[in-house]
């Protein structure tokens, strides 16, 4: 029997339902059509109250409810979080100012890492001389939004050839 019936009520049991707060649950009930988690409890599954609900045994697997495969790279966004961030840059201009305020804010660093610029909203895509022209010493890698393409100034581009 297929758990995806839209708009069915769903009986999940004999399961490690994983807690933030408490000891694993072993049965929860959701609703097919919004995912919303209806119960959860411990022990034998109340299969009298739910008489209309779809059942799934689970025979003893781990369930981490929220938990969703979105293809987030969990790694890259903590170093995401310690780079310079150029999100909604809108003009070369921009893109620029935040490199020299990021290259002020954190003397000392050895290399300028950066994500989330995009061609489309600053006009055209950065170059080497975009960078050079704010950042000519320091070694300079900017990705862009995607994470599948990358600018770098000519420290960089030096460092690389080496």
């Amino acid at each position: 029997m297929s758990i995806r019936k839209m708009g069915s009520l769903i009986l999940l049991y004999n399961a490690k339902i994983y807690q933030s707060s408490r000891e694993d649950s072993s049965w929860m009930t959701f609703h097919s059509g919004n995912g919303y988690i209806a119960d959860v409890g411990q022990g034998s599954p109340p299969l009298n109250d739910f008489p209309d609900a779809l059942r799934k045994d689970c025979n003893g697997r781990r369930i981490l409810p929220g938990l969703h495969d979105s293809h987030l790279h969990v790694e890259k966004h903590g170093l995401m979080r310690n780079s310079l961030n150029l999100n909604g840059c809108k003009s070369v201009a921009e893109f620029k100012d935040r490199i020299q305020g990021y290259v002020r804010s954190h003397p000392g660093k050895k290399w300028i890492v950066g994500h989330g610029w995009e061609q489309d909203q600053m006009g055209r895509y950065p170059t080497k001389d975009d960078i050079d022209e704010v950042c000519p010493t320091i070694p300079v890698l900017l990705r862009r939004v995607c994470g599948h393409f990358a600018v770098v100034n000519s420290q960089a581009l030096s460092l690389a050839s080496n």
